[in-house]
Parts: C-alpha cells; sequence; structure tokens
C-alpha cells in the first residue's frame, strides 16, 4: 500500500496558512493570507476523499453508519477535546481576569458555553455566535454534519446524483456569497450557519466523487506534478490581495481550483520533502487549538496597546505548532490511520451503482 503523502502535505500548509489568516485578525496588517478562509473548503473536499477511500467499500459490504460513526469518534473526538479545552479555558481566564470582553457573559453563560463547545452544539441564540469561544468549530459541525449524512446513505447514492447534489450545494452556497456582506465567509462569520451546510456538503460530496473518478482509474489520465508546485499555487491562490469581498474569486478557486488541486496531489508520484507529512500530522491538532494563542495575542495588544507589526505572526504560529505537537503526542495511536492510504485492492467493494 502506497501512502498519501501529498494529501498529508496538503494538509499541513491548509491549516498552516490558517493559523497565519487568524494572526491578521489581531495584528491587522491586511497581508497574511487574505484568502485564508477557503483552506476549510479543501479540508471538505479532503475529508470527501479520505472518508470514501477508507470507509465506503466497508460501508456497502454492510458495515452500519453506527459502527462508522464510532471509528469517526475515537479518530477525531480526542483532538477535538482536548484543543477546544485548551482554547476554552484559555478565552475563559481571559475573560475573567479582564483582559477580553464577551458582552453579555456571566459565569453561568460561560460555563453553558465551554460544555456546548464540548459537545459541538452551536450557540448562536444565546450568545449571538455559533462557537464564540473556539470559532474553527463551525467547519468540524459541518464536518460532523457530512459525515452523518454519508453514513445514513449517501454512500450508496449513485455517482451521477451525486455530482447533481455537489452542483445544488456549491450553487446555493455561491448564491448565498453573491448576497451576503461577508461573501464567502459567511460561516467563518458565525453569525449566520445558513453557508456552513451548502460549504460542507458541497465539498465532502466533491470529495467523494473524487474517489470515484480515482476508483475507475480517470485520474490516472492527468499529469504527475510535483506537490511542492501544486501547494505554492494554493498558497498563491491564498495570498491574494481582498479590500473588499470576492466571492466571484473565492467560488473559482473552491469549486474549480481545489477539486483539481487535489485530484492532481492524488495522481502525483513525485517525491516530496518528509517535512510537509510532518506537518500534515499536525493539522488537526493544530486547527484545533491555535485559537488559544490568537485569543492571548489579540488580549496582550487590547491591554499594554503594544504596537501590531507582521513579525509577532512568527511566535503565534510557533507557539501553536509546539502545542499541536504535544496534542499530537498524546493523542496518537500507534498504527497510522487508514485514511491516508492507497489501496491496490478494496475488499468488499461493490460495483459503483453509477
Amino acid at each position: 500500500m502506497k501512502r498519501f503523502e501529498s494529501l498529508d502535505g496538503l494538509r499541513g500548509v491548509c491549516a498552516s496558512i490558517v493559523v497565519l489568516f487568524h494572526c491578521d485578525t489581531v495584528l491587522y496588517t491586511g497581508h497574511l493570507f487574505n484568502h485564508g478562509y477557503l483552506c476549510v473548503d479543501v479540508f471538505f473536499v479532503l475529508s470527501g476523499f479520505v472518508i470514501a477511500l477508507t470507509y465506503e467499500p466497508r460501508l456497502r459490504a454492510g458495515t452500519g453508519a453506527a459502527a462508522f460513526l464510532k471509528a469517526r469518534c475515537r479518530r477525531l473526538l480526542p483532538v477535538h477535546f482536548i484543543g477546544t479545552g485548551i482554547v476554552s479555558l484559555t478565552a475563559a481566564s481571559l475573560w475573567a481576569a479582564g483582559f477580553i470582553q464577551l458582552p453579555g457573559f456571566t459565569y453561568p453563560i460561560m460555563a453553558g458555553v465551554m460544555l456546548l463547545g464540548m459537545l459541538m452544539i452551536p450557540q448562536r441564540l444565546v450568545t449571538g455566535d455559533a462557537f464564540p469561544l473556539n470559532s474553527v468549530l463551525w467547519s468540524l459541525w459541518g464536518e460532523w454534519l457530512a459525515n452523518i449524512v454519508y453514513a445514513l446513505g449517501v454512500y450508496a447514492v449513485r455517482t451521477s446524483i451525486l455530482i447533481a447534489l455537489v452542483a445544488i450545494f456549491w450553487g446555493i452556497t455561491s448564491y448565498y456569497a453573491f448576497h451576503n456582506p461577508f461573501g464567502w465567509m459567511m460561516g467563518i462569520t458565525q453569525h449566520d450557519m445558513t453557508g456552513v451546510v451548502g460549504r460542507s456538503m458541497g465539498g465532502f460530496l466533491a470529495g467523494v466523487c473524487l474517489f470515484r473518478a480515482y476508483q475507475r482509474g480517470y485520474l490516472a489520465r492527468l499529469p504527475s506534478l510535483s506537490p511542492e508546485l501544486l501547494f505554492a499555487a494554493w498558497l498563491i491562490i491564498s495570498a491574494m490581495p481582498a479590500p473588499t469581498i470576492t466571492p466571484a474569486f473565492d467560488m473559482i478557486a473552491v469549486i474549480v481550483v481545489s477539486p483539481l488541486l487535489i485530484a492532481l496531489l492524488i495522481r502525483s508520484d513525485k517525491p516530496m520533502p518528509k517535512i510537509f507529512v510532518k506537518l500534515g500530522a499536525l493539522s488537526y491538532p493544530l486547527y484545533a487549538s491555535h485559537l488559544a494563542f490568537i485569543a492571548i495575542a489579540a488580549a496582550y495588544f487590547q491591554e499594554f496597546h503594544a504596537s501590531r507589526h507582521i513579525v509577532y505572526a512568527v511566535p503565534i504560529t510557533a507557539a501553536s505548532l509546539i502545542l499541536a505537537w504535544a496534542i499530537n503526542r498524546i493523542t496518537a495511536r500507534k498504527s497510522s490511520s487508514p485514511a491516508v492510504y492507497r489501496n491496490k485492492k478494496l475488499p468488499g467493494a461493490a460495483p459503483d451503482p453509477a
């Protein structure tokens, strides 16, 4: 079996971009990956491919939804609990000390919000934000939604219907992006979760379609490109200036570029530096926990009126990587997740019903 190291690398690159994008929310430089929020859509497509690669043959062979979701819980929840716990405790401590302001919060509300966050239940009706302490939970909530829908029967849906569903979800998201003041970032604002379903389901199902294309050998027709070249292309897209919302650019980047990027990485047989693989191993804990240091940085600048400079992104990112490494060490299993392996033969695979 051959490992999809290129997908590991892309996951690590995207998680790092998200950290730098969030650094700019406290540094105000306007130069740190203005389109970093598009990396979340890459995560959704990656997840759809990886989940279908690993579980679709088993689900078609009779593995039930409960067993699938139990396996996903074992894989995802330890990092979620630790990462969200650290971020929530950090935010709560800074709030209690008066370093950050959370209007309307009281100690009972804070306790309830922390509990709901750990359970990944949106709190918009209580606080105005879906996940006010660890805002990245909006995308993890969307990921769980996609996983549940997939396990309940989407795995057996014909490919032609899946393609139509992808078009519908991404079409709704695109329409909403053009009519929303936050554009394609509507999920990240957390004030409106309407776009989350379209983004998560559209991306996830597109990833499942990529798996079907890979299974049939269609991706073998693509050229084999260097992963570093493809990473650089996504870095350029993520760093494009954004003086205002850019729904047309975002729509093309998500609907056209991200599936093509992942398809080319699946096809690539070029060697890749191990640093990207190591970064990929830290991607999920990095994504789940990095807002702890963003909150600390925000409190520091507000309390001491320190000058904000792009150089501060370096220690924030370094500290986030160290924390992610520690979480990964705590939660890592002895064996690697099967989600990043390419099976020469997929046991139990049924013919595609397309």
